[in-house]
């Protein structure tokens, strides 16, 4: 969407710009590289935040998992969005990379 608006001129990016891209391990390349030349062009920044590990993209890809072998990377160490203990280790139980058993499920729910 971002990448229509910029070609039909309905949105600029300029210096002071950061877009940035959520789950950009599934974002394909040619999705990808025109923003980021015209990111580049305008003197923006672009943020890519996603897992490396995760399934890729459909189209032709590999960009995040190819940047983060060839670049320091930024990595979450806490978890601040599970505040229930119990789901915070449920959560960390489902990562792929540490996966070995099917996710528990919650005995109890929260009908607030």
């Amino acid at each position: 969407m971002l990448n229509l608006d910029i070609h039909q001129d309905r949105r600029r990016l300029g210096d002071r710009t950061v877009p940035v891209i959520d789950e950009a391990g599934m974002v394909g390349t040619r999705t990808l590289a025109p923003l980021l030349q015209h990111a580049s062009a305008a003197g923006a920044k672009v943020v890519l935040v996603g897992d490396p590990k995760q399934l890729p993209e459909i189209q032709a890809g590999g960009v995040l998992p190819s940047l983060a072998d060839r670049h320091p990377i930024l990595t979450l160490t806490e978890n601040r969005r599970q505040h229930d203990p119990a789901e915070r280790v449920r959560s960390r139980s489902s990562a792929p990379a540490t996966s070995t058993r099917p996710l528990g499920c919650s005995a109890t729910t929260d009908a607030s």
